[in-house]
Order: structure tokens, then C-alpha cells, then sequence
């Protein structure tokens, strides 16, 4: 059975592989590449968030705190917020994540439970293209 460490190396790995492909092959950007390679190492710890040591749900919360916050803050600009106002939202939502959200996703889950199976994948993946606004997004679709 695969560990925490083993999942980490094994997404640093395919992260490294997936944001080389993205640039070699499919021409992105390289700051494009490098993030989506830094995701993917950072996905592999998805599998052991209810984890009993409760490392992994440490070591993800803490980046989640720091990530929320930033990718919401042309958001919070854009919905009329003050400086002072977005900096207050901003240092509410990594308290909220960090340890809110850690502290419910501990009293709900059980080892080996829904994080380690397809549907807890696609509602991550969800979730983020819901929270990030580029302006791609904006724009209508035409065929």
C-alpha cells in the first residue's frame, strides 16, 4: 500500500513529466508549465488527507490557505472591496481554510474513505475552475 511519501514522489514525478510535455510538446507558456507541474506534485497528496497522522491534512491545508486566498483577490478587488477590506478578506480566508476547513475535514472523514476514490477528483478539479478567474473565462464561446 502506497504511502504519503510514495504518493508525493509519484506526482513529483508525473508533475514534472506533465509540465515538461506542456511546454516541449503542447508550446505553453513556462511559467504555465511550472505551475501545472507544481499542481500535480502537490495533488498527490490528495489520497491521504483523512490520514490518521495527520500530516498530509497539515502540510495541505497549510498550501491550500496560501493558494485560496490569492487566486479570490481579483475577485474580491472586483466586487468593490478596499485594499484594507481585500487584505481583511484575505487574512479571514486563510484562518478559514487553514483551520476551519481542516478541522471539519478531520471530524467527517475516515481513512481510506471518499478522498481516495474518482468523484472526490472531479469535485477538486471543480472546485478550482470555480475559484479561478482569468479572462478567458469571461469571454462567450463561439462555434
Amino acid at each position: 500500500m502506497a504511502g504519503f511519501k510514495m504518493h508525493v514522489t509519484v506526482s513529483s514525478l508525473c508533475g514534472i513529466a506533465y509540465g515538461a510535455a506542456a511546454y516541449k510538446v503542447l508550446g505553453h507558456p513556462p511559467e504555465t508549465a511550472v505551475l501545472a507541474a507544481g499542481i500535480t506534485a502537490v495533488g498527490g497528496m490528495l489520497p491521504d488527507l483523512d490520514s490518521d497522522s495527520g500530516r498530509p491534512i497539515r502540510e495541505m491545508f497549510g498550501v491550500a490557505a496560501a493558494i485560496v486566498p490569492l487566486l479570490l483577490y481579483n475577485r474580491l478587488l472586483h466586487a468593490g472591496l478596499t485594499h484594507e477590506g481585500v487584505l481583511a478578506a484575505l487574512v479571514g480566508l486563510y484562518v478559514l481554510v487553514r483551520y476551519g476547513l481542516s478541522y471539519i475535514l478531520k471530524a467527517v472523514s475516515v481513512h481510506r474513505g471518499m478522498f481516495h476514490s474518482i468523484p472526490a477528483m472531479f469535485i477538486a478539479g471543480m472546485a478550482v475552475y470555480l475559484a479561478y478567474d482569468c479572462a478567458a473565462s469571461q469571454q462567450s464561446v463561439r462555434y
